[in-house]
């Protein structure tokens, strides 16, 4: 039986998952976390080359609250996620109340970047689907100009982070703080910010990294923090890398 359009309906917590290496992650890249790593070959006494048994590695998994409503009363209710074409569909199931709703935890696989499809259905004409989508957020963060000599003041923009968010770590990686910050630093509605940061005039000439970091809003069940970094050069005067050589 094919279930037909209804008033049936499905809210997922959080609706979306953070991976922590989502800042340096392509959506062509395959996830370590997905691929069982080859067996160790071992070397009997005849020389012949055979397999060594290993034990695979346990997937991490989501952590996803599914609230339905307006299903069929005292019902069976399959929640199934990532049924989008091209998906690897894993099954959950529950049980409506007498009012026809349901609330469950699912914990499917991690799966790759982009959009996957949840559907719960008490095939009894009574079905509902939503988007959970993978990375939460793509964030950006640059230095305007990337080059620059010590008393320089280049800005920093950051773009695609959590709207209206605090930046709780903006610093010179590793973990070398910034002078004249703001207090408190907030994302604009739509998740950019951008402010003036003075290289002093102590700087060591060379590359550095920026890195920002906002709480993510999803909570603890989607991922990690929400992180960017940017690259800057510290040059002599306005000269660009292949125009001087340093020495010390």
């Amino acid at each position: 039986m094919t279930a037909i359009a209804s008033p049936a309906a499905i809210t997922l917590s959080p609706s979306c998952f953070q991976p922590a290496t989502a800042a340096a992650a392509t959506s062509d890249v395959i996830n370590p976390v997905l691929v069982r790593p080859p067996a160790p070959l071992r070397l009997r006494s005849s020389g012949v080359q055979t397999l060594q048994p290993s034990a695979s590695p346990a997937t991490p998994k989501y952590t996803i609250n599914v609230d339905g409503v307006n299903f069929n009363p005292f019902s069976s209710v399959l929640i199934s996620f990532d049924v989008g074409p091209g998906g690897t569909p894993e099954s959950f199931q529950t049980r409506t109340d007498g009012f026809g709703h349901f609330n469950a935890d699912i914990t499917p696989t991690q799966r790759l970047e982009g959009l996957h499809v949840i559907r719960a259905d008490d095939f009894k004409q009574r079905e509902a689907q939503a988007t959970y989508t993978i990375p939460c957020f793509q964030p950006s963060l640059a230095l305007d100009p990337p080059t620059g000599p010590p008393g320089f003041v280049p800005f920093i923009v950051g773009t695609g982070f959590p709207a209206n968010g605090q930046v709780v770590v903006l610093r010179w990686t590793p973990g070398l703080p910034i002078p004249g910050l703001p207090t408190k630093l907030m994302t604009d509605g739509n998740g950019a910010f951008r402010l003036p940061v003075l290289v002093m005039y102590h700087d060591i000439l060379g590359p550095r990294q920026l890195q920002a970091i906002v709480p993510n809003p999803y909570g603890p069940n989607a991922g990690a923090a929400v992180e960017a970094e940017a690259p800057f050069l510290v040059t002599l005067g306005r000269a660009q890398p292949s125009e001087f050589v340093y020495r010390r």
